[in-house]
């Protein structure tokens, strides 16, 4: 190629944690890996709710992560953040007629990491994927450069989490 073109991320790098020793020993574990980035959950960012509570189904594993972008305007902070996945979830349940925003979670341009369905929810991401995958969407256009390093920082420490966790 000419050097312009960029590389996805791939979609899982397998990571050796080791073996704990004991169940406290995973816990801790988890809570470390789990608190090295900032977490905003769906009341501190000012979700809507679902259309329909009843209507998610729950994920009881998952064999793929799905990188996706916004395509639409960044965001450096909790606010500007919040702000723009507000929108997001307006034009998905409104425009679109989903009963949420599609993610499992949403990245932020200062690293923060943003609930949008969660863990055990199925998205609305990647068709015929959903209900064996999670979703990362990265707020912005990333069409022609990458999210910057404390974004793929944040997505690399969620998805170590999400492995600890399952």
């Amino acid at each position: 190629g000419s050097g312009n073109e960029l590389e996805p991320p791939s979609a899982w790098q397998t990571v050796n944690h080791g073996s704990a020793s004991s169940l406290q020993n995973a816990i801790e574990n988890t809570y470390i890996k789990c608190s090295r980035y900032l977490f905003v959950s769906r009341e501190q960012w000012g979700a809507k709710s679902p259309k329909d509570e009843d209507y998610f189904n729950t994920l009881d594993g998952v064999s793929y992560v799905f990188y996706h972008h916004t395509d639409g305007e960044e965001c450096n902070s909790t606010t500007s953040c919040a702000e723009i996945i507000r929108m997001w979830q307006m034009c998905h349940q409104d425009t679109r007629g989903w009963d949420d925003i599609a993610y499992n979670f949403l990245i932020g341009g200062d690293g923060s990491v943003y609930e949008g369905r969660g863990w055990k929810r199925v998205g609305a991401h990647t068709l015929g994927y959903n209900d064996v995958s999670l979703s990362l969407g990265f707020i912005g256009t990333y069409s022609n450069k990458v999210p910057n390093p404390e974004m793929l920082t944040a997505a690399e420490m969620l998805i170590e989490c999400g492995i600890e966790m399952w």
